[in-house]
């Protein structure tokens, strides 16, 4: 059982909650990050998925959509990640969303049956 703590500001009482949205992160009261980063991968993705016309563009240099992919993708998908405390399940979402992310760039689908390292290594 949880005894609530009584802080005052000005002589008023200060609310206590679960959860509430800051800087567009959110924190919680057990400081819990794994909704934040569900929430931020998912943002990342629809990144991703409106800039397919580029990563279809075959005028496109792979250096140039790199680029892209680091300017346009990665702040997105790791805004507040500075105050994130990652468990082991949290890690393998952002390598996954990563690998995604190379993936969709280089227009590999998962049916060709290659693997990350490949993936890493060709990139």
């Amino acid at each position: 059982m949880k005894i609530p703590v009584k802080i005052t500001c000005n002589g008023a009482t200060l609310e206590q909650v679960e959860k509430f949205c800051y800087l567009g992160s959110i924190i919680t009261e057990t400081s819990d990050c794994h909704k934040e980063i569900l929430t931020r991968l998912g943002i990342a993705r629809s990144v991703l998925t409106s800039l397919n016309c580029l990563w279809k563009d075959r005028a496109l240099s792979m250096s140039l959509k790199s680029r892209l992919l680091q300017t346009l993708a990665w702040p997105v998908a790791s805004y507040g990640s500075e105050s994130w405390t990652l468990k082991a399940a949290d890690k393998k979402r952002l390598v996954a969303f990563e690998m995604t992310a190379y993936r969709r760039m280089m227009r590999i689908s998962w049916t060709e049956h290659r693997t990350n390292q490949s993936i890493l290594v060709s990139g």
